[in-house]
């Protein structure tokens, strides 16, 4: 079967299940929205299924790779957002966790951060979404993108959707972080880490990579930088050439770093994407190497 055919096959049997979708989703909402302006979740919606429960339900491998699922099953999923597109090292993408696990969304707009906040709550229905595994990346969104790849992909879900999919809670919640050594980052269980809030204390990047900027801000290409500790264990620190700190280098000092644990299975590489600067807390004057 050629590439074409199973593009081709993927996207019909999807298509098929989003226009069910359509016509069963058409259900009154039964809750209701705090006062505009109070910092209150909506009454009446719950998480009807964790984030964990979630992925493991839905996310069914496909001759070793996944192709886009549309859910049609009345879910709701909820979590803190611990990652939004403010710094642009995450873009048309917003993160969120609960206490089993991380996910990340995408929404075809810029200035996500101004409705979806980091620390704020958010409900989802998953139902009419197209769930896929983006090389190690759990994701939601609103259609199939076949621009990108050989293989369907999935496209962000469309701004003026959002809301129909998106409800929006209580804001400036703290996001539970999850301390973890470097050594555990590299044997860890991605699919339920990944996309969750981490830090790693006592590390510190390498000289050389010091001395450059954390990507390329000329031709918008992503970099790794690597992070050690002081038994020399390491790991990458990935950033895009969007970022508005791609253009700044990484500090020289030593201490602790936070970010998104993500992981790429092409090449079994662990890998934590930072928010800003801000998630690097070091100190200088001591390094280890």
């Amino acid at each position: 079967m050629t590439r074409m055919s199973i593009k081709t096959i993927a996207i019909a049997a999807v298509t098929g299940l989003l226009l069910a979708a359509g016509i069963l989703s058409c259900k009154k909402d039964n809750f209701s929205m705090p006062a505009p302006g109070a910092n209150m979740d909506p009454a009446g919606v719950s998480a009807t299924m964790s984030i964990k429960e979630f992925k493991q339900k839905f996310c069914s491998p496909i001759s070793s790779s996944y192709l886009p699922r549309m859910i049609d099953t009345n879910v709701i999923i909820s979590g803190i957002v611990n990652a939004d597109d403010q710094s642009g090292n995450f873009y048309k993408i917003i993160s969120i966790q609960d206490s089993t696990g991380g996910i990340q969304l995408k929404i075809g707009s810029s200035y996500l951060y101004q409705d979806y906040p980091i620390g704020r709550r958010i409900f989802v229905k998953v139902k009419g979404l197209l769930f896929f595994n983006y090389s190690g990346t759990y994701e939601l969104g609103g259609y199939i993108d076949t621009t990108t790849s050989q293989y369907p992909n999935v496209g962000p879900l469309v701004i003026d959707k959002a809301p129909d999919h998106i409800i929006k809670g209580q804001w400036g919640l703290d996001i539970p972080v999850k301390h973890m050594t470097i050594s555990q980052l590299n044997i860890a269980d991605y699919i339920n880490l990944q996309s969750m809030l981490v830090q790693i204390d006592s590390v510190e990047f390498g000289t050389f990579d010091t001395t450059q900027t954390w990507a390329d801000n000329v031709s918008k290409a992503s970099v790794n930088r690597t992070l050690y500790d002081c038994s020399n264990h390491n790991i990458i620190i990935r950033t895009s050439g969007y970022a508005s700190f791609a253009d700044l280098k990484p500090n020289p000092g030593h201490g602790s770093l936070r970010g998104l644990y993500t992981y790429y299975t092409i090449s079994r590489i662990p890998q934590i994407v930072i928010r800003d600067t801000s998630d690097v807390m070091f100190y200088p004057g001591h390094r280890c190497h």
